[in-house]
């Protein structure tokens, strides 16, 4: 008998719409030994789910991601998949098994996406970082290496740049002692509310682009929007000068209401707005 994960829960899965010759007769045994037993948690836990389809500007491909459960690391498992748009030649399109978040590039050339990537001195921090992938084959290089990890993200229409969301980071005092165990939510406002800062902001990177390859990444990240605020959603012009965002500068729970439109240059904070937090 397979042991239960108490980690993981059951919730509404979905069987892979596409799958390798390998995975259809694996599914097709475990079919057999299911039928002969009945469904069973474990069964459940290891049907593969597909999610986050993703077009290809010319339509002919789409992106997908994969996820199945690793039984021997109590994880999920989540690699992007392309497939053509009939459904054929169904094949992995990254290598690692914990990539996710992919988007193409608006001429189709590349395939951004966020996968964990180790931090400079600490071997224990792997924030998501964003990779980009050329369609036509090679090796992703990773194009940022920022202190906390990448959110949403979304590319400028000519394909130059990529604006991402990402938390602040604390400073060392307050990360060292959370470390060690200072993590209490102090409640300020009835039962829902807390005053622990969860400062956000949106960051450019420019794509150091040089012929069908990165130069030189990964590459310094440039904050766009001033500190002390939480962003909840943002959107770039179509010419990439510009971005728009939703935001507020208070960070009680209760007081989500408070939130503002701005629309500030793209082009990163000036000596007004305070200084940018260094990249490593």
């Amino acid at each position: 008998m397979r042991r239960v994960l108490p980690k993981a829960q059951p919730a509404a899965f979905v069987l892979a719409a596409v799958a390798s010759q390998a995975d259809a007769q694996q599914a097709q045994a475990d079919g057999a030994r299911a039928g002969s037993r009945g469904f069973g948690f474990d069964d459940a836990l290891d049907l593969v789910t597909v999610s986050a389809p993703k077009i290809s500007p010319d339509g002919s491909r789409v992106l997908f991601a994969r996820e199945e459960l690793d039984w021997d690391e109590n994880e999920r498992r989540s690699r992007i998949w392309i497939v053509n748009a009939d459904g054929s030649a169904a094949r992995p399109f990254t290598a690692s098994a914990d990539d996710r978040n992919a988007e193409w590039s608006p001429d189709g050339r590349w395939v951004a996406f966020t996968r964990p990537a180790q931090r400079k001195g600490e071997a224990d921090a792997k924030p998501r970082q964003l990779f980009v992938l050329p369609v036509g084959g090679g090796e992703a290089a990773q194009l940022t290496r920022h202190p906390t990890p990448v959110g949403r993200y979304a590319w400028t229409r000519d394909g130059a740049s990529i604006f991402f969301l990402a938390p602040d980071s604390l400073p060392d005092a307050v990360e060292k002692e959370r470390k060690n165990g200072a993590d209490a939510v102090f409640v300020d406002e009835g039962p829902n509310g807390q005053n622990r800062g969860s400062w956000n902001g949106v960051w450019r990177v420019d794509l150091p682009l040089a012929g069908s390859g990165l130069a030189d990444a990964p590459a310094d990240a440039v904050r766009t929007t001033p500190q002390g605020r939480i962003v909840s959603s943002f959107a770039v012009s179509p010419d990439g000068n510009h971005l728009a965002y939703a935001y507020r500068t208070e960070n009680r729970r209760n007081a989500s209401h408070l939130g503002e439109i701005a629309l500030r240059s793209a082009a990163g904070l000036d000596e007004a707005d305070g200084v940018a937090f260094p990249e490593e």
